[in-house]
């Protein structure tokens, strides 16, 4: 139904088809399992294991919303690392082990503001990441987030 999500963790079976003969349509997000786990953990502020989703069928706005704007949104690298970003939040509230009080956040301001006059001086072509990561100091998911 929209608005569920199925989360396959990497090496888990599973055949892809329908339960019934109605059938069903669906997208699918691949995701390098790497990403979400450098995510959670810029988001956690620990390093911790990936979340695991135990709903065969799980019921996750944060999730839905961030599979659908994959299909909507941009690929630019930028775009992608907010994706990220989104994806490891809704798996973080998914998985009842890692919801925990996450560690304050400090705003780093100045580093922000290098990122806008980067990205404002380099209008007329794709930013990559690690370009950002530079000119920061900040990880592409803590400039995401």
């Amino acid at each position: 139904m929209p608005g569920q999500v199925v989360v396959l963790h990497p090496d888990e079976i599973h055949d892809g088809h329908a339960g019934t003969e109605e059938a069903f349509g669906y997208q699918m997000l691949y995701v390098d399992p790497a990403l979400i786990f450098e995510a959670v953990r810029v988001l956690s502020g620990r390093a911790c294991s990936l979340p695991f989703v135990h709903a065969p069928v799980a019921i996750n706005q944060k999730l839905s919303s961030a599979i659908t704007s994959a299909f909507q949104d941009t690929r630019e690298p930028l775009a992608i690392d907010c994706l990220v970003v989104r994806l490891a939040e809704g798996l973080i509230e998914a998985d009842p082990y890692c919801k925990h009080a996450s560690p304050p956040r400090h705003l780093d301001l100045a580093a922000v503001k290098r990122a806008r006059q980067f990205l404002d001086s380099e209008k007329t072509r794709v930013v990559r990441s690690s370009e950002l990561d530079g000119v920061t100091g900040l990880t592409r998911y803590d400039l995401a987030r």
